[in-house]
């Protein structure tokens, strides 16, 4: 067989006659022709969806410009670890299938059917009823405080009050009685 910087070199020689015709079919476009780019496209994909044999093809990676391996090229070294990087990714999961093994447990649909944290809840729920009781107590212990200062304050400011009406009346006598 060939050795591997012949099949890289015949390989590279047909990405380049490749790349010559698109840019040929491209002008033959430009100039009012047929657009043979776009029926070639479309012969790709129907090849594709009906499982036909890629070897014609050629086999290209995403992302690599247009770059394609033909027969023997795809068997070099590097080429194949880039392909089983790309056949790596292509087998992620998707989102449809991350979802399809999500079921109800994973949302704790089903804590409660084993009662433990029943127990737990509960008794983290009557800690808290005891802790909102002492806060209301504490807080209605204030209130009648601060009502009972307030009626203590008010009771003052009454008393302020007639004896400020007393003293200004008295005032206003001793204004007068000089006056006269």
């Amino acid at each position: 067989g060939l050795g591997e910087h012949a099949i890289r070199d015949l390989n590279d020689g047909i990405n380049k006659l490749i790349r010559e015709k698109y840019h040929w079919n491209r002008r033959i476009r430009e100039l009012g022709g047929k657009d043979y780019n776009r029926e070639e496209r479309r012969a790709m994909a129907l090849a594709e969806q009906e499982g036909g044999d890629h070897a014609a093809q050629g086999l290209s990676l995403k992302g690599s410009g247009g770059y394609r391996y033909f027969g023997a090229a795809k068997d070099l070294p590097g080429v194949r670890e880039l392909f089983a990087r790309h056949a790596a990714k292509l087998t992620k999961r998707k989102r449809g299938d991350v979802y399809k093994y999500i079921t109800p447990d994973y949302y704790g649909l089903r804590d409660e059917e084993d009662g433990v944290l029943l127990e737990l809840e509960s008794g983290l729920a009557k800690e808290g009823q005891k802790k909102l009781k002492e806060c209301r107590d504490g807080y209605d212990v204030e209130v009648k405080q601060q009502q009972q200062q307030q009626g203590q304050d008010a009771a003052l400011s009454s008393q302020n009050a007639l004896y400020a009406t007393d003293e200004s009346d008295g005032d206003s006598d001793d204004t007068t009685a000089l006056e006269n």
